[in-house]
């Protein structure tokens, strides 16, 4: 079903799949020419209500989605790619973004603007780990929230470096592979 458990904590995407999946159903609708009328005779709803849900000024229950996606045979992957895509149409390729981000990080490194100094290892190992992110911004994005939760909440950033260490773990134990042994920078 569409919506996360609420015991569940998702490291990787922390975004509105609701909101999502109703951007990329009313495209898909309109693509189909599939009528706020129609839609609203399957979940037996006025015309208003799912206007209101397709403008994001109200939210529909977890049981009306999953009867759209049974009614329509909608492929759920599919409709919440076309979401995020109507939701972010000005977002840069990822390649693009990368170039943009390495030569913002070119830039920085130059001996003039001394950002970052190369000869501190712990500055040299952050920007190592954010320049090894498929997504570098995405690495930039999760360094910038672990700093704003560890002056939030530091405990919160233990648990959710813990989370992240026993997944990997785990999944390096589904791949056949020894867990990765590596330095603990959580501190003490």
């Amino acid at each position: 079903m569409l919506m996360p458990n609420k015991n569940c904590f998702n490291v990787h995407y922390m975004e509105d799949t609701v909101k999502i999946f109703l951007a990329g159903f009313k495209k898909w609708a309109k693509l189909h020419r599939i009528t706020q009328k129609n839609i609203c005779s399957v979940v037996s709803k006025d015309q208003t209500t799912i206007s209101n849900y397709f403008n994001f000024k109200t939210r529909p229950e977890p049981e009306m989605v999953q009867k759209w996606i049974d009614h329509y045979n909608l492929d759920e992957n599919e409709i919440i790619q076309t979401g995020r895509k109507e939701l972010q149409p000005d977002i840069l390729p990822e390649d693009r973004i990368n170039e943009i981000v390495d030569k913002r990080i070119a830039k920085m490194n130059r001996p003039e603007n001394n950002v970052i100094d190369m000869g501190d290892p712990v500055k040299l190992e952050l920007y190592k780990i954010i320049n090894d992110f498929p997504n570098k911004l995405q690495g930039l994005e999760l360094n910038r929230l672990a700093v704003q939760l560890a002056k939030v909440d530091p405990e919160a950033l233990k648990d959710i470096i813990e989370l992240i260490d026993f997944k990997l773990g785990k999944s390096r134990k589904e791949l056949g592979q020894s867990p990765v042994l590596k330095k603990d920078v959580r501190g003490a």
